[in-house]
């Protein structure tokens, strides 16, 4: 009995090991793309030699290309030819990043949607700054223009 149950110990342990050293399956979950928007995880993918397929997509509000990966993972399969073929499957988010009035997108009221709107008003915030100090050195080059020579 005790020889049986250490035999089944170690057949476990090896398939365990050999499992974490091979892996145990064709496909992976992977999600290095999460967060990205649709275009820039697909030319990565691409250049990768691998194909970017839309596993599936939620929301309407904005257009394909601008979609955000909200998760991915790799499969690999064998095509008619024989031939391996790897595709990484994406999965999108195409509302906004943050609900507004009549947009759909993450509740203000969760992490996500608060960091989204944050970071929006940040940039906002730091476009208005530039333009300010664009215009403010235009009306001072004005003045300079418009200064008598000498005086």
């Amino acid at each position: 009995m005790h020889t049986t149950l250490c035999r089944g110990a170690g057949i476990i342990g090896a398939a365990v090991a050999l499992a974490a050293a091979f892996g145990t399956g064709p496909a992976v979950a992977s999600n290095e793309y999460v967060g990205q928007t649709y275009n820039d995880a697909a030319n990565a993918i691409a250049s990768g030699g691998q194909t970017p397929v839309i596993a599936s997509r939620f929301g309407t509000f904005l257009p394909t290309g601008a979609c955000i990966v909200a998760s991915s993972s790799t499969s690999s399969s064998l095509d008619a030819s024989g031939a391996r073929s790897s595709k990484v499957q994406l999965h999108l988010n195409c509302n906004y990043m943050f609900a507004l009035p009549g947009v759909p997108g993450n509740s203000v009221g969760s992490e996500a949607g608060r960091n989204a709107r944050s970071a929006a008003e940040q940039q906002y915030a730091e476009e208005q700054a530039k333009l300010k100090a664009e215009a403010e050195g235009e009306a001072q080059a004005a003045e300079q223009k418009d200064l008598p020579e000498g005086g």
